[in-house]
């Protein structure tokens, strides 16, 4: 039997293998958890500015 592969099931592991890397990252900086929360929300904010500008174009 042969293992298949789909594209998002590859973006979905490097997606959750990149976001570990950048956790393990911060944390070993001294971040704390709620530093990390915020900065993730204002990551989401310019993404979803992004795609508001995206549709209103």
């Amino acid at each position: 039997m042969e293992a298949s592969f789909h594209a998002g099931d590859l973006n979905a592991r490097r997606n959750v293998t990149l976001a570990r890397s950048v956790y393990r990252q911060l944390r070993e900086q001294g971040v704390a958890p709620q530093e990390i929360i915020s900065l993730s929300t204002a990551l989401l904010d310019l993404v979803v500015a992004d795609l508001d500008d995206a549709v209103e174009s």
